[in-house]
C-alpha cells in the first residue's frame, strides 16, 4: 500500500498520462528532444533570400544629342546621306546643301559615320567615313560638313558641343565656323571709320574648317561684319573678302561661312545663321 501511494505521487510530480516506471519518463524526454531537433533542422535560407533587398539598376546615361548643317558647296555632294557605327540604314537618308537636321539623340561616346551621295546604294563607296569624336552623355553638339568631295580641301566633318554663354536681354551670343572654300584664314569684324580703316575684331584668325569662340553681338539690329584675311599683327586690317549684314535675335547662334570663292564652278559666298537647338537656317549673302 505504501509502495502504491509513492508511484501515484510521483507519476503526480512528472505529469505524464502514463506511469509505466522509468521507461515513460525516457520516452517523454527524447519526444521534446526530438521537437527541438526538428525546429532546429528547418532550412531558412530560402526566406531570407525572399526578404533580401534588391539591388537597383542605375538608369542608363542620358543621350548625346547631335544636328547636322551641310556646308559643302560641291554639286558631287549636294545632297547627301549619313550613315552610322555601319548600319545600312542612313541616319539621315538626305541632307542638301545649306540645310540642317533637327537634334537627334546618340549614345555617348565615338561613333563611325559614313557619308554617301544621297542617291548612291548603301553598300556603294563612301565619299567620306572616319569615327566622331568622343560625345559626351547628355551634351548637345553640331556636326558641319564641309570641304569637297573630289578636291581640295577635301570632304570632312567638324564637331563642337553647343555651349555658348546665354547672353543678356540686348545680345546675341554667336560663334562662327569658317566653311568657305579658297578662303585662307580670316577675321571677322565690325567695319572701321573707313572702308580702309581696320575694323573691329569680333572673331580673329579663324582657320578653314574650324570654328572661332564664342562673341557678343548686338540684338534686335542690323549689324554689318566684314570677313578679312587675318592679320596677326593687325586684326581686322586685311584684305577684305565680303561683308554681311545681319539681324540677330537674342539667343545663342551658330553662323557658318559657306560657298566657293576659288576654282570651279563658282559657288556663291552666303553666312548661314542657325540658332543652338534649333534647325531652321537662315541665308544672308555674303557681299563685297
Amino acid at each position: 500500500m505504501k509502495k502504491h501511494l509513492m508511484n501515484v505521487m510521483l507519476c503526480m510530480t512528472l505529469l505524464v498520462g502514463g506511469c509505466g516506471g522509468g521507461d515513460e519518463v525516457v520516452n517523454t524526454n527524447d519526444t521534446a528532444t526530438d521537437t527541438t531537433a526538428g525546429s532546429e533542422g528547418t532550412d531558412t535560407t530560402a526566406t531570407a533570400d525572399a526578404v533580401e533587398t534588391p539591388v537597383e539598376t542605375p538608369p542608363p546615361p542620358a543621350p548625346a544629342r547631335v544636328r547636322v548643317i551641310h556646308a559643302s558647296p560641291d554639286a558631287a555632294a549636294a545632297a547627301v546621306a549619313i550613315y552610322v557605327d555601319g548600319s545600312a540604314t542612313p541616319a539621315i537618308p538626305s541632307l542638301a546643301y545649306k540645310a540642317a537636321t533637327a537634334y537627334a539623340d546618340m549614345p555617348g561616346g565615338a561613333h563611325q559615320v559614313a557619308v554617301r551621295p544621297a542617291a548612291a546604294a548603301a553598300d556603294s563607296a563612301p565619299v567620306l567615313q572616319g569615327p566622331t569624336p568622343e560625345l559626351a552623355a547628355g551634351t548637345s553638339y553640331t556636326v558641319i560638313a564641309h570641304g569637297l568631295a573630289s578636291g581640295t580641301p577635301a570632304l570632312a566633318l567638324a564637331a563642337a558641343a553647343d555651349d555658348g554663354p546665354a547672353p543678356d536681354a540686348t545680345h546675341a551670343s554667336i560663334r562662327f565656323f569658317h566653311a568657305l572654300v579658297g578662303v585662307a584664314n580670316v577675321d571677322v569684324c565690325v567695319p572701321g571709320a573707313t572702308a580702309r580703316a581696320a575694323g573691329t575684331p569680333v572673331f580673329t584668325n579663324v582657320a578653314y574648317g574650324a570654328f572661332g569662340a564664342w562673341a557678343n553681338v548686338a540684338a534686335g539690329a542690323a549689324v554689318t561684319l566684314q570677313i578679312r584675311a587675318a592679320n596677326e599683327a593687325t586684326p581686322c586690317s586685311g584684305r577684305q573678302a565680303g561683308s554681311v549684314s545681319i539681324t540677330p535675335t537674342t539667343g545663342v547662334w551658330t553662323a557658318v561661312a559657306v560657298g566657293r570663292a576659288t576654282g570651279r564652278p563658282a559657288v556663291a559666298k552666303e553666312l548661314l545663321l542657325v540658332a543652338d537647338g534649333a534647325s531652321e537656317v537662315t541665308t544672308v549673302a555674303i557681299g563685297r
